[in-house]
């Protein structure tokens, strides 16, 4: 049985979100639902703050982190930076921010080498079910709700009274336990909750990006959409030239089209979305 630590605080029957608090969800999802063999497992982070939440992948915050102390080490010794592909780790690089009391939620995501901040102001319409059950010792009730273009089911505690959960999903009166859409090609299932590491607080905790491009929802889809059709748009538009290590020049036209077939073909591959609406 999971021991749970957490703290929660109650005033005049309005749930305050505890501070500093972390929960570790489990996220399994198909990137092509024709493929099984496709199947992603990542562990997902919900930071909880006095303000805002931030949801993130661990294995990208981990590697970014690393990342980050390798280019500054090397800056240091060799006026030089040098980034290997074994140092990208983690599939899920999309982070989510919530912001409190009223739950505004951005999306803080990269497409086509520009990062956006996407605000997104649907409406979870949640629908109550009398249906519940125990998950780990907790009872948990069903609720459904459509959004993105996806179905879902998801079983929340009122045991844990945090209106939060896995991705751009809050709003219920308890903590978002296990979650999954109706194809059953993504889910979110509980692991951990436990205060944040103290070493981590006296950083910047943020794992939001500073530089991004804001804007609207409608907007970044058509931003999204062109990008899947058009994945070498970006290197077309540069006119500067490419050479090899000897100082030869390279063919541009040659590496765009080979970048453009492998860009599109991994494309195809990624036709499972959590935000099925994007894609059409």
């Amino acid at each position: 049985m999971k021991k749970i630590v957490f703290f929660l605080f109650l005033y005049i029957g309005i749930f305050i979100p505890a501070q500093n608090t972390r929960i570790i969800y489990d996220y399994q999802f198909l990137k092509d639902s024709t493929d099984t063999n496709s199947k992603i497992i990542e562990r997902m982070v919900l930071d909880i703050y006095s303000h805002h939440s931030e949801f993130y992948s661990e294995a990208v915050a981990q590697s970014d982190s690393l990342r980050f102390e390798s280019a500054i080490r090397q800056m240091k010794t060799s006026n030089s930076i040098t980034i290997t592909s074994d140092m990208k780790k983690g599939e899920v690089r999309d982070k989510i921010a919530k912001y409190y009391p009223h739950y505004v939620t951005f999306l803080h995501t990269r497409v086509g080498g520009t990062s956006y901040k996407v605000k997104d102001e649907r409406k979870l319409h949640w629908h109550l079910t009398s249906e519940t059950k125990k998950v780990n010792n907790w009872e948990v009730q069903k609720a459904k709700v459509t959004f993105a273009g996806r179905n879902w089911e998801a079983w929340f505690t009122k045991d844990i009274p945090l209106q939060e959960g896995p991705y751009k999903f809050h709003g219920l009166p308890g903590l978002i336990v296990e979650m999954e859409d109706t194809t059953k090609t993504h889910r979110f299932s509980l692991l951990e909750i436990k205060p944040m590491p103290k070493i981590e607080l006296d950083k910047n905790p943020t794992k939001l990006s500073k530089n991004s491009v804001e804007i609207t929802l409608e907007k970044f889809r058509e931003q999204f959409q062109k990008h899947r059709k058009d994945p070498t748009i970006v290197m077309r538009m540069d006119t500067g030239k490419i050479f090899d290590a000897n100082g030869n020049p390279l063919d541009i036209n040659k590496i765009i089209r080979e970048r453009e077939h492998k860009m599109k073909e991994k494309i195809k591959k990624e036709n499972n979305h959590i935000e099925r609406d994007l894609l059409y």
